[in-house]
């Protein structure tokens, strides 16, 4: 679902995915632009821009060989970052220049400019051949929680895009189990027997 909330009310338009759809994530320069993954390994972009109910479907993006799990944006949303089964992380160009549409007089799905390009593939042989199952992006935007489903959770330096920590301790090779950052904590979200759980472990830097 694509949303706008306003000062009254709430409208939203549903976008028609061909595939099921896996992650999600919310441009956050321009809120009205949403990507998603699935089980064909594309990465869609879609807008709410539109005259219909339906969000509008604007890029079909290729780059991954296995499903993507999780998609990210960084704080100025000029970078994508997107998770497959295979252990592969792929870093985006996702800038969005807003231009003035000379037809319409106005801004609309049509007075975009769209450099959504491949920037940057990131292979790791620990992470390879393993189902990543989230990223999150530290708030310094250098680092880069990956959350793999052989029970180990890796912090990346995207300087160097090489391993800098590891989280060890969980114990889960089936379950689909998230983690993200806040401030200086790592949470990992454990569903166990129907129950979610959360453990935080606090980190020096």
């Amino acid at each position: 679902m694509l949303g706008h909330q306003g000062d009254d009310d709430v409208i939203h338009q549903a976008v028609s995915s061909p595939v099921f759809c896996v992650c999600g994530a919310v441009s956050p320069r321009l809120p009205s632009y949403h990507s998603d993954g699935g089980y064909d390994h594309l990465i869609r972009v879609w807008t709410k821009l539109s005259d219909g109910l339906n969000g509008k479907l604007l890029r079909e993006i290729e780059g991954h060989d296995g499903f993507i799990n999780s998609i990210c944006f960084d704080e100025e949303g000029a970078k994508m970052f997107s998770a497959d089964s295979n252990g592969i992380v792929i870093v985006w160009n996702s800038y969005i220049h807003p231009q003035v549409d000379t037809k319409r007089k106005r801004k609309g799905t049509g007075g975009y400019v769209y450099d959504w390009t491949l920037f940057k593939k990131i292979a790791i042989d620990e992470l390879q051949g393993n189902v990543i199952n989230s990223l999150s992006l530290h708030p310094n935007g250098r680092k880069l929680l990956v959350h793999v489903r052989n029970s180990v959770l890796c912090m990346l330096d995207l300087r160097s895009y090489t391993v800098m920590q590891r989280y060890l301790g969980a114990s889960n090779f089936k379950e689909h189990i998230r983690s993200t950052l806040q401030r200086m904590r790592v949470l990992c979200y454990l569903r166990l027997r129907g129950w979610f759980c959360v453990c935080v472990e606090h980190r020096n830097r």
